[in-house]
Parts: C-alpha cells; structure tokens; sequence
C-alpha cells in the first residue's frame, strides 16, 4: 500500500519512486542482446513520463495495458536531459490504492456557472413540449445528481469530471 500520497509526474526528480500511474502507451520490445523490454508512457494528470522495464515477464507485459494502472518502484533519472523511470518492479494497484482525483483533468470554467447556463437554455425552450420534458429532467434529483458528476463525454472529447454539486 502506498503511504505518502500521489507521486505527481510533474514533481518527480532523480531518485526512488514508488507510485501509481495511467498506462498511456506500452510497447514491448527487444534489446540489441535479444532480451524483452517493456518502453511505457506513464501519465496522470500533471503529465507523462517515459518509463522502461528491462527485462520484462509475459505477466508484466499483460499488466501494461493501455488504460489500466500499474504500481511501479523505481528510480527516477535523466536520459538525454530528460526524466525518466527505470521500473524495478511493478504489480496491478489495489483498487482502494488508486487516487481517481490523480487522473481526472481539471476544468477552467465554473461548473455551477456552465450548470446554470444549461438550465436557463433548457427552461427557455419554445416548444411547449419540449421545455416540459427538458424541466423533468432537470426535476428529477437522481438523475440531475448523475449528470452533475457525469464525464463530459466518452468518446469523441476528452472524458472531464464537473463535479458540480
């Protein structure tokens, strides 16, 4: 279990690291001697850092799946001027482990303000019709609860966190 918190990427400077990161990017490749290794793009949301596991069991290349977590120790170094992580080790995180606020981006507009923008369009509607359907959805707490919090979107734009309530 990890015991001091999230270890930003944007913080992180040479020496020991044990955190857990995003899976961005995961190749496994061979070295000049013929040995796996595993070059990932590890992120959250301050960042991306390039990662290396020399070396590298089948089990831990099925662990480096793009979207998923993964627990790394390591050292953190420069290669080229550049931060680095050489992985010592890495296992799939406990799930209690994983920090969600680590990993969501943050918005630049007021969430309350955008909410309240929405309901002033939908309340204002013409049609009769269809600002009745619009004000029971916007009636409806459960639902409202879900679509404050919701992303906003899944596929086509970047999955964002509101958290308006």
């Amino acid at each position: 279990m990890l015991e001091d918190g999230h270890a930003y990427i944007i913080d992180l400077e040479p020496g020991v690291v044990h955190a857990i990161y995003l899976v961005q990017d995961a190749r496994r490749l061979t070295t000049r001697n013929g040995k796996p290794y595993l070059a990932l793009t590890l992120k959250d949301n301050t960042g991306s850092i390039n990662a290396k596991r020399w070396d590298c069991s089948d089990e831990e290349t099925a662990l480096a799946k793009v979207g998923g977590y993964v627990e790394i120790q390591g050292e953190v170094e420069l290669y080229r001027n550049t931060p680095q992580i050489i992985i010592g080790a890495m296992r799939a995180p406990a799930e209690e482990d994983i920090d969600r606020n680590a990993f969501e981006q943050t918005v630049s507009f007021d969430p309350a303000e955008l909410l309240s923008q929405v309901r002033a369009m939908l309340t204002g509607l013409p049609d009769e019709d269809l600002r009745l359907l619009a004000e029971a959805y916007l009636a409806d707490e459960q639902f409202m609860a879900r679509f404050e919090i919701g992303p906003a979107a899944q596929k086509m734009h970047h999955p964002l966190s509101l958290r308006v309530a």
